[in-house]
């Protein structure tokens, strides 16, 4: 997959994504590192890996629990063997905050598309979408399921979060994966809601405390 840029689009047309948790089993666990497989092909589509993280934030993702929880993140998605960048995901924590700061979301050119707040005391994980000069786009609800979330928005399913696979591929799924994505056929091809649902889907144990 090296050489020419690949076009987002291309690669963000599936409809189906296994994503593996890339941190060793005896490595010390001192960022996310994800891996991002097309189960059909079992081609590596994506390294989903943090950058320029503080000596501070490395030493909570290593201490994990509770003393991971809230931390900033900075998740950029790849081309493998490359630096080509198909999405980005962040939240910045300053040193003094009153209030939980935005997930920031970025498309493949770096450039912020959306923020994202958690909305407290609701019920369900609802999360708010805005625009970048802070107008309200839409509300997104994660919906537990017994198999795992359903990515809800105006009504409509736009895509699920899989703990448990059962379709195509279950074998494979075994194989170490952490969760999978599907998105609703019907999004239209190349559209942002699917760097969006992907990056959601990224980030989600992040996103969601």
């Amino acid at each position: 997959m090296n050489g020419a840029l690949i076009e987002p689009g291309k690669l963000l047309n599936r409809n189906l994504f296994f994503i593996k948790d890339a941190v060793k089993t005896l490595e010390a666990k001192t960022s996310d590192k994800f891996d991002v497989y097309d189960p059909g092909s079992r081609e590596l589509l994506l390294e989903c890996r943090e950058l320029d993280l503080s000596g501070l934030t490395r030493l909570r993702r290593l201490a994990g629990g509770k003393y991971d929880a809230g931390s900033p993140f900075n998740l950029v998605a790849r081309i493998p063997g490359s630096n080509q960048q198909i999405l980005r995901i962040a939240r910045k924590v300053p040193l003094i905050s009153f209030k939980k700061p935005p997930i920031e979301f970025y498309n493949h050119e770096d450039l912020g598309v959306l923020t994202m707040r958690r909305k407290f005391f609701s019920l369900g994980r609802k999360f708010q979408f805005f625009t970048p000069q802070n107008a309200p786009l839409f509300e997104l609800h994660a919906k537990s399921t017994f198999y795992g979330f359903r990515l809800i928005a105006n009504k409509r399913d736009l895509a699920t979060i899989w703990l448990r696979w059962k379709g195509d591929q279950a074998d494979y799924f075994k194989q170490g994966f952490k969760y999978a994505l599907s998105i609703n056929e019907e999004i239209p091809k190349d559209s942002i809601s699917r760097q969006l649902l992907l990056a959601f889907a990224l980030s989600f144990h992040r996103i969601q405390i």
